[in-house]
């Protein structure tokens, strides 16, 4: 849960239009894991490419 909330966190914070989300930032494991299948698909639709771009690549 930490690592998702982190992620989002930093991709919030350099655009706040990502924040909208179907999953509120997970807290706790138990939030992660009922919230995956939505928290999965922001990691690779969203997130991912942000932070490629962040990275130049």
């Amino acid at each position: 849960a930490s690592a998702v909330k982190a992620t989002y966190e930093k991709i919030v914070a350099k655009n706040p239009m990502l924040g909208v989300t179907l999953f509120p930032p997970p807290d706790s494991k138990e939030e992660a894991a009922e919230f995956a299948g939505f928290i999965r698909d922001w990691l690779d639709k969203v997130a991912s490419k942000n932070l490629r771009g962040e990275a130049g690549v």
